[in-house]
């Protein structure tokens, strides 16, 4: 757990900006506070590490209370559990989600939390039954339902164990090694060993800092260790992973760097930053130089060169991405590299997705923690085809484990590295014989009239053994390519715009023992789908609400309000998005909420809102041509505008941030770092709970939290943020003094705005 422990609350590898164990925060034992108020201002602080062993004691005691028919602090139980989550006790954490779920006070994400810990441990099949609950319960949640549709894909990865086989390298010194690098005759990688540093031990754990390390390849192991020029490799802060070129006279190297926010007062802000060395003629390393798009306000880090050396890859949490840590790329220019690019959503999820390494077939590895995968990091693999990577493919056990896999590189595809925490959460770097059935599936879409090819049509492959599905599109010629499970039955269909599938294609990879291409072929009929009688067509026109224009070529994502319908739709030239409903012979009520979320990219006069607008219809008749228009608007996002952060919610009577409360508010970050001459007013409601004076305290002091997490975390100076509590004076529904509501109702209430100050 040693890598980037620097910068990460949970001690993994994940390169986001904040360090919890660096801030300078108040010396809370010298307060006379009871033990759960210490908790509780450690578990505001994200200070996991010293709240969980309070929370610990504190759930212990109310175990016992319970036992006894006494009141019990479900809040308490659910921190203890929460806190050894983030500290990875998962035995801890299990036993505290369990508790709450075996007494039936477990809230969704007490579920799904229960459900990831005993992941973590292990527990598959017992974690399976919570995951029915979720189903059970129609969690909105991606990550949940991605989990739900490929709920026995754990079966599957730990199936193909014999394709692999590991071997832990002797270089290992059980002190933290990790992130391997092809150097010379042998592998470079960062380690922290005893009396390594130019200056002393690390703070956190009293290890020595990273440096990066060389050890010579003999046999199928490496014992010997060689050295790396001090200059440029070993210095004062943390230094490696690193990557080298392939004449091994360029290095970019991953080193933290630290800057003082002297606007938000002294605490540290640390960051990863990239460092490129070159090789002189005298054989030594020259100092490295930073690289042109490094920041003091994110990390970049975790490097890797595509085959030809024209692109560079690395791992990133800049403004602009999909969430979390993602994967980015930058061309090579004349004078240096082009500006980011980032992968998009078929690498990138909104969770992390860091140390990519490009092998000779231009296929991306890469570990994730987004996509479905046997717990903590997995590796997945993404191949190549027509110039982009399609659907990443999990390597399955014994490469991938409950514990964090990550960082695998390899030259030929057979023999591979890596590293893994397994067994007991320190680094060790591991060899791979990798002596897998490789399947590919390859396909093409034609015109079933004039048998031509159609280029851009949306292809989906569903694998009805795992339950999981893959999207890709075709590419100028027609064609496709999907990456296959081995023993697995799949259906293949297709679909484009005026276009009709004429049938589904079947293919089968049970029986197949050798790597091999499968092909198939899918034919569409013109003409699209029809309108028959009794169908109902519902337009949905977006304008704008101010000179009521129509928003033409805007992307969205539709969702039913009464069933699981999900999709991106983009309007057309009129604003326009047109839904079918067939075969209408008596009314039917539908609604759909039409969610506009691109804060992120989004600048001040020039994009909209972020919003939801739910639409209600009402189909009836049977008549061929019915159509029912509704509108909705947007406004334009400018100065006095002002917007919900849609997953920002307080328990009753806190004011502490939850952590996947993150989230959103790295969503306001990056929409600041958009827009970095703009002051915002984050303002706090409370529901009517409680008296009006107590509620407006509480509410300045929910969206205190929030300002703090963006200066004191993100950087952010507090001069372009404004606190602002509004207690219940500002409710979104009538759920005010003495009227009752549901939970749910008075949660509505409970919400953090933003609201646009003038331009500075």
């Amino acid at each position: 757990m040693k890598r980037l422990k620097h910068i990460t609350a949970e001690a993994t590898r994940t390169i986001v900006i904040f360090l919890l164990a660096a801030f300078t925060f108040p010396s809370l034992f010298g307060q006379s506070s009871a033990k759960k108020d210490l908790a509780d201002q450690n578990y505001g602080y994200l200070n996991f590490s010293v709240a969980a062993p309070m929370y610990g004691e504190l759930a212990k005691k109310n175990e016992r209370r319970n036992k006894k028919g006494k009141a019990t602090d479900w809040e308490v139980i659910r921190r203890a559990g929460e806190s050894y989550f983030y500290t990875r006790n998962y035995k801890e954490s299990a036993r505290w989600y369990g508790f709450l779920a075996e007494k039936g006070a477990a809230s969704k994400e007490d579920l799904f939390m229960y459900f990831e810990s005993l992941r973590y441990l292990g527990r598959y099949e017992e974690s399976a039954k919570y995951l029915d609950m979720l189903k059970g319960l129609n969690v909105e949640d991606k990550v949940i339902q991605s989990y739900v549709v490929q709920s026995n894909y754990y079966r599957k990865l730990k199936a193909d164990s014999s394709n692999y086989k590991l071997k832990k390298l002797s270089l290992n010194k059980n002190l933290g090694d990790f992130g391997p690098a092809f150097y010379q005759e042998g592998i470079a990688y960062a380690s922290s060993r005893k009396g390594s540093t130019l200056g002393g031990k690390y703070g956190w754990d009293n290890t020595g800092f990273l440096n990066v390390y060389y050890s010579q390849k003999e046999g199928d192991d490496f014992s010997k260790r060689g050295k790396l020029q001090k200059r440029g490799f070993k210095t004062k802060p943390h230094d490696g992973p690193v990557f080298f070129s392939k004449d091994f006279k360029t290095a970019y190297i991953t080193r933290n760097r630290t800057e003082k926010d002297r606007t938000a007062g002294k605490d540290d802000k640390v960051m990863l930053n990239l460092y490129i060395a070159e090789k002189g003629q005298d054989n030594k390393w020259g100092v490295p130089q930073p690289f042109q798009y490094n920041s003091n306000t994110y990390s970049i880090g975790h490097a890797a060169l595509s085959s030809d050396e024209k692109t560079l890859y690395f791992a990133s949490d800049m403004p602009g991405g999909e969430g979390g840590v993602d994967i980015w790329k930058s061309e090579k220019v004349a004078g240096g590299w082009g500006v980011p690019v980032n992968l998009g959503k078929v690498v990138n999820t909104p969770s992390d997705e860091m140390f990519p390494f490009v092998d000779k077939d231009n296929t991306l590895y890469f570990a994730s923690k987004g996509h479905v995968g046997l717990g903590g990091l997995d590796i997945f693999e993404s191949r190549n085809a027509g110039g982009n990577f399609i659907t990443p493919f999990n390597l399955g056990y014994p490469v991938n484990t409950q514990f964090d896999d990550f960082a695998l590189i390899t030259q030929d595809g057979k023999l591979a590295y890596m590293s893994s925490d397994r067994s007991d959460y320190v680094d060790r770097i591991y060899s791979v014989n990798m002596n897998r059935i490789i399947l590919n599936l390859e396909g093409t879409v034609k015109n079933n009239g004039d048998k031509t090819t159609i280029e851009n049509a949306d292809v989906v492959v569903k694998n009805l053994t795992i339950g999981d599905s893959m999207m890709v599109k075709t590419d100028s010629s027609g064609k496709f390519y999907v990456p296959l499970n081995t023993e697995c039955d799949y259906v293949i269909t297709a679909g484009a715009e005026n276009y009709k599938l004429e049938k589904p294609e079947d293919v089968t990879t049970k029986g197949v023992k050798e790597s091999k291409t499968l092909t198939a072929e899918l034919f569409l009929n013109p003409g699209g789908e029809k309108r028959k009688k009794g169908d109902g067509l519902f337009v949905l026109r977006v304008l704008d609400c101010y000179d009521k224009k129509p928003l033409a070529n805007m992307t969205f994502t539709l969702k039913g309000l009464e069933d699981d319908f999900e999709k991106t739709v983009t309007t057309n030239a009129n604003g326009e998005i047109e839904i079918f409903q067939p075969g209408n012979e008596i009314p039917t009520a539908k609604g759909f909420a039409l969610i506009h979320s691109d804060l992120e990219n989004a600048m001040v006069g020039q994009s909209y809102l972020p919003s939801v607008k739910r639409v209600y219809y009402v189909i009836k008749g049977s008549e061929p041509d019915l159509k029912i228009t509704k509108e909705v608007c947007l406004e334009k996002m400018e100065e006095g505008s002002s917007f919900v952060l849609e997953d920002i919610y307080y328990d009753f009577d806190k004011a502490t941030l939850r952590p996947k409360s993150i989230v959103d508010l790295d969503k306001a970050y990056r929409f600041l770092m958009m827009n970095p001459t703009v002051r915002i007013e984050l303002s706090s409601h409370t529901d009517s709970r409680g008296t009006d004076s107590y509620n407006m305290a509480l509410s300045q002091r929910r969206a205190q939290s929030c300002v703090d997490y963006l200066v004191k975390v993100k950087g952010i100076p507090s001069s372009r943020l404004v606190a602002k509590g509004y207690g219940e004076t500002k409710h979104v529904n009538n759920c005010s003094n003495g009227v009752p509501c549901s939970e749910e109702e008075h949660q509505q209430n409970r919400r953090t705005e933003v609201r646009i100050l003038k331009s500075n």
